[in-house]
């Protein structure tokens, strides 16, 4: 049964991250996939839904000009139902504006701002998102949330260029006053490379995260494993839907990223029973087939760094 939405508010971002699955930019992507749904279709989508425990909001960037309406409406959505809403963003767009907003749902709402990061340090941040400038705005972003008590968790995107810096991001977000962290490793990059390697990079991190725990007791440290091809614990098509721009519902939203597989794609919100149908899907039930032998088929793979 769906018990969580994960919504992604369309494709508009101020970054071309490499291994971002999202990333429908040219105008063929965009006739493909149009950004039909309009602020009050994610509202009433949200009020509609029943057993509805969580939302999470994602993009491209949800606080960039364009999309700041829907995920706004989202929000006051999942407020007027004390349900506990999730934004991902990149960090770049946490404003006193943006703050001031958010800071009035954060008590009768479970509101978290998720922030990306790729490195502890500006120049490995910066390199890897191919933006100078970011880690630094990145910083006072979350400073400013902080001030207005909007609960931060960053999620680390863990490869072989950044990996020996996760201690450095666990110290940098104990100095941040961030409540949480989740390292989510890359699996592969889009030459069949690995990105991260289980036997080495994660080994290594798993011996450490006892000692992290205990040097930084208010930040929750939480390596996001993987059992070869996939995670080991994921609600993809379980107890989560990923809902497109244009309503098309996929288990995984990865299966609907840069290389769009339509076969998976389980229906589409603007049907008539539209959750009926999804969960009574076949591309549903085969989903759960693939993943009952541990065969992702919506693994996170990003283009290779030069």
């Amino acid at each position: 049964m769906t018990r969580e939405l994960r919504l992604a508010v369309g494709y508009t971002c101020n970054l071309a991250c490499p291994y971002c699955y999202a990333v429908y930019r040219s105008a063929s992507d965009r006739a493909v996939n149009p950004e039909v749904l309009t602020a009050d279709d994610y509202g009433e989508l949200v009020r509609a839904t029943t057993g509805l425990n969580k939302v999470s909001i994602t993009g491209g960037e949800p606080f960039v000009d364009a999309l700041w309406p829907k995920t706004r409406t989202i929000i006051q959505a999942c407020d007027e139902r004390a349900v506990p809403v999730r934004i991902s963003t990149n960090g770049l767009f946490l404003t006193e504006t943006v703050c001031r907003v958010l800071s009035d749902y954060t008590h009768g709402t479970q509101l978290v701002v998720q922030v990306s990061l790729d490195g502890a340090t500006a120049p490995t941040h910066d390199q890897s998102r191919r933006a100078p400038g970011a880690f630094e705005q990145i910083v006072r972003g979350i400073q400013t949330a902080r001030r207005y008590g909007i609960p931060i968790q960053v999620r680390y995107t863990l490869t072989r260029h950044n990996w020996q810096e996760t201690g450095q991001c666990v110290k940098l977000c104990h100095g941040l006053d961030v409540s949480s962290l989740v390292i989510k490793p890359l699996l592969e990059f889009r030459d069949g490379t690995a990105a991260v390697d289980p036997q080495v990079e994660l080994h290594a991190l798993h011996r450490q995260l006892d000692d992290w725990r205990q040097h930084y007791p208010g930040v929750q440290v939480r390596l996001a494993d993987w059992n070869v091809q996939r995670p080991t614990t994921c609600a993809c098509g379980q107890t989560s839907v990923h809902v497109t721009p244009n309503g098309d519902v996929y288990a995984c939203g990865y299966q609907a990223g840069v290389v769009p597989q339509p076969q998976w794609r389980l229906g589409n919100i603007r049907q008539p029973n539209w959750m009926q149908v999804v969960e009574q899907s076949a591309e549903l039930t085969a989903f759960g087939d693939i993943y009952a032998v541990s065969q992702c088929p919506g693994a996170w793979i990003g283009e290779k760094e030069a």
